[in-house]
């Protein structure tokens, strides 16, 4: 099945694009590894490479896009 099929009926099925989906879940991951101490080991770009983001900058922007928080502040709001 070709990658833009199903792209059309994911976008067609639901009310957000694909991509915008997969960004959602890639920040929810981020989210429960930080909540599980990932960065009490590991740097924050470690953190977006797990993730599946290509750079430092589109984490940082898609984090504080959906969150409303950028990931240090919400690493020290679960700490506190």
């Amino acid at each position: 099945i070709p990658k833009s099929y199903l792209i059309y009926v994911f976008k067609y099925h639901s009310n957000v694009s694909f991509i915008e989906f997969k960004k959602v879940v890639r920040i929810y991951d981020a989210i429960n590894l930080i909540d599980a101490g990932f960065l009490k080991s590991n740097s924050l770009i470690c953190l977006s490479k797990k993730t599946g983001f290509s750079t430092y900058d589109s984490f940082l922007t898609s984090f504080k896009e959906i969150t409303g928080v950028e990931p240090q502040e919400y690493n020290k709001m679960i700490k506190e």
